[in-house]
């Protein structure tokens, strides 16, 4: 997860098996800024990433919320919390990670948007790499295990 990477992690899993906590466990592990924006509670209420539609539209509006947490991307952790609530947000993840400026980790909910679905939309923008054993599926979970096992 702190490689230089431009790679975005993509969770999913099934419903209540603490895909979130794990991410928050290893982002406030491993990252000193740590933002999380969910995108279901922006959607029914302040709805500031609704026209989001370039990179710096979302800086912008991430730096509303989280400013003083904007540093560098070796520890900066975005965590884009159920992103299927904003489907543009999946186009803008291509051009985030081109910039490169922060890490990103995006999970999305699996009653709005299949998994299988957004994980092949990532591949084919090119911001996912496969996962294990030729699966079609990231298996960010182990990954993030790992990271887990890895840090002091």
């Amino acid at each position: 997860m702190k490689s230089c990477s431009p790679k975005v992690f993509l969770i999913d899993g099934a419903r209540q098996v603490s895909k979130t906590y794990v991410i928050w466990h290893v982002g406030e592990k491993l990252f000193s800024n740590y933002i999380v924006s969910n995108m279901v509670e922006d959607s029914l209420g302040a709805r500031l990433f609704a026209e989001t539609k370039s990179v710096e539209d979302f800086y912008l509006q991430v730096s509303m919320l989280h400013g003083d947490k904007l540093k560098q991307k070796e520890n900066t952790l975005i965590f884009m919390d159920e992103i299927q609530a904003y489907p543009h947000l999946l186009t803008l993840l291509k051009f985030l990670s081109q910039d490169n400026r922060f890490t990103y980790i995006a999970k999305g909910g699996e009653d709005n948007l299949s998994a299988d679905l957004l994980c092949d939309v990532l591949l084919r923008l090119g911001i996912l790499s496969r996962g294990c054993a030729g699966d079609n599926r990231l298996v960010a979970i182990k990954h993030l295990q790992l990271a887990l096992q890895k840090s002091p």
